[in-house]
């Protein structure tokens, strides 16, 4: 296979990089190779050169599990516009010379640095299931230069019971330690605690917290996480695991950005013969948050067209519904009746009494697994101004005999406005991103959602992206991928991964060669 033949390319000997801040850096927030239980945990990683220069990359990693052996770094060499899959970070780490155990649980923050502009990381950490055969897991982006955090941040969505279980982790996205206090709230009472009142990272370092809503005895909730020190940077996530599957749900933070107005916009809720999407609320402000909620129902329109509802939440409160459609019924929005179709679409979420970044929306979309638990992922909300406008593009996507690949879009305009056209493109990244496959045009009225199918399969490609464009219109969108496990529909565990568009076009490379 391509990806073989990129692997072996790879250089042995230790780089000698220049200096970071010489350097454009992109941090991966964690790879690993851990066994737990009856898992084994792997990472997968995708680095995209979208500049137009061949990029010299140093791979730095950080060994922040166990003993704590193995950092240094390694290179590799991407061609202008290439995209390249690394099935087992950990092992192409090894094969590089840098001494990390074989044995033992191992894993650390990833620097990519380079001097001919941003690489983009696309990161994929997952498990072996028996039944069914293949794999679960979740999926998650690399950090830019400016994304490292100095103030608060927020992730919400955390829960403990039998079915899931709820990790937080830290790290430092700098060269310096940073301190940080993590505090959980309750999301049935409002109340907190304080979990870590000083918590002290290297220079990209690495921490977990697991089961962490259990510190505090706290049977749901989210975390906030603030820098105390005085120098470096840090961030921040959370995993909700199934307790059956080990299928895990990655959970982006939440920085606060007062004085946000418009339209908070959740991409997707689904209720199929197969997937049925939960609807998790939390409003972490002082008072009752009252949210507007407009359902466009996508798929199956004749049924229902969907509608607009209110929703009353209580001031530190976070509720979990687990059939999202469902409840939306309830609430009065026209949906056709529960089986006799498959149903999806965008929900896009006015938000009064409160700042809008005091509100979280998120869907955990997920099928069952024939021996217990669920396999899925989670779907978080895009906040006003954060949507895309002219272009996008979709990172560290894949499809072969044991991937599939889907890419939807929705429009994100109010009621009122224009239709937009979107044109869809797939980059083949084995060919130097070369457009792959014929494109297809989307027509969205507003609140429309649309998932073409089987679009990325017909491109022929392994490896790849999308660059999606507006070709008509003036209203904001959102797009976004999801690697399945499995070749095709039905085939091995299904598990999804989610994959969010990077609004704007991809940045320039620094100098030519």
């Amino acid at each position: 296979m391509s990806t073989r033949r990129l692997l072996a390319s790879l250089g042995a000997a230790l780089a000698i990089a220049a200096p970071l801040s010489a350097q454009s850096t992109t941090v991966v927030p964690i790879v690993l190779d851990v066994r737990s239980g009856t898992a084994h945990f792997t990472t997968e990683l995708s680095l995209a050169n979208p500049g137009a220069f061949t990029a010299d990359v140093t791979l730095r990693y950080t060994a922040s599990l166990g003993e704590k052996l193995g950092s240094g770094s390694i290179s590799e060499r991407i061609p202008p516009g290439a995209q390249i899959r690394f099935p087992n970070v950990i092992s192409t780490l090894r094969d590089g010379r840098l001494p990390i155990p074989e044995t033992g649980s191992q894993g650390g923050v990833l620097v990519v640095e380079s001097s001919k502009g941003p690489i983009v990381a696309t990161a994929r950490t997952t498990t072996a299931v028996d039944s069914p055969e293949g794999r679960a897991g979740l999926a998650y982006g690399g950090l830019g230069p400016t994304d490292g955090l100095t103030g608060t941040a927020t992730v919400y969505g955390l829960r403990s019971s039998r079915a899931d279980r709820s990790n937080l982790a830290v790290f430092s996205t700098s060269a310096e330690p940073v301190t940080l206090r993590i505090t959980a709230f309750d999301g049935e009472s409002g109340k907190s605690a304080v979990v870590y009142d000083a918590l002290t990272l290297p220079p990209w370092g690495w921490f977990q917290s697991d089961r962490f809503l259990d510190n505090a005895g706290y049977a749901t909730g989210w975390a906030t996480v603030e820098r105390t020190s005085a120098g470096g940077s840090f961030s921040t996530y959370g995993v909700v695991n199934d307790t059956a599957t080990n299928d895990g749900s990655f959970i982006p933070p939440v920085v606060p950005s007062p004085g946000e107005t418009g339209t908070i916009i959740l991409p997707v809720l689904v209720e199929t013969a197969e997937f049925l999407s939960e609807l998790v609320v939390a409003n972490r402000g002082a008072t009752t948050a009252r949210l507007s909620l407009s359902y466009v129902e996508s798929l199956s329109p004749a049924g229902g067209p969907g509608g607009t509802v209110s929703l009353d939440v209580a001031a530190g409160r976070q509720e979990i519904i687990p059939d999202a459609i469902e409840f939306l019924r309830t609430l009065g929005v026209s949906i056709g009746p529960k089986g006799a179709a498959s149903y999806a679409g965008a929900v896009r979420v006015s938000v009064s009494r409160v700042e809008p970044h005091e509100v979280f929306i998120g869907a955990r979309t997920a099928s069952q697994s024939p021996d217990g638990g669920q396999f899925g992922l989670f779907t978080p909300c895009v906040y006003p101004g954060r949507e895309a406008t002219t272009e996008a593009r979709i990172y560290g996507l894949a499809a072969d005999g044991e991937n599939r690949t889907n890419v939807a879009v929705l429009h994100a305009g109010p009621d009122g406005s224009q239709p937009i056209t979107l044109r869809l493109q797939v980059l083949d990244g084995d060919a130097a991103g070369d457009p792959a496959g014929p494109s297809r045009e989307v027509t969205l009225e507003p609140g429309q959602w649309a998932q073409p199918p089987g679009f990325f399969a017909a491109a022929g490609v392994e490896n790849g992206t999308v660059r999606i464009t507006r070709v008509d219109g003036t209203a904001r969108w959102v797009a976004y991928g999801v690697v399945n496990d499995g070749g095709a529909p039905r085939q091995r565990t299904g598990d999804g991964a989610y994959v969010p568009a990077v609004p704007g076009p991809p940045p320039a490379a620094a100098t030519g060669e």
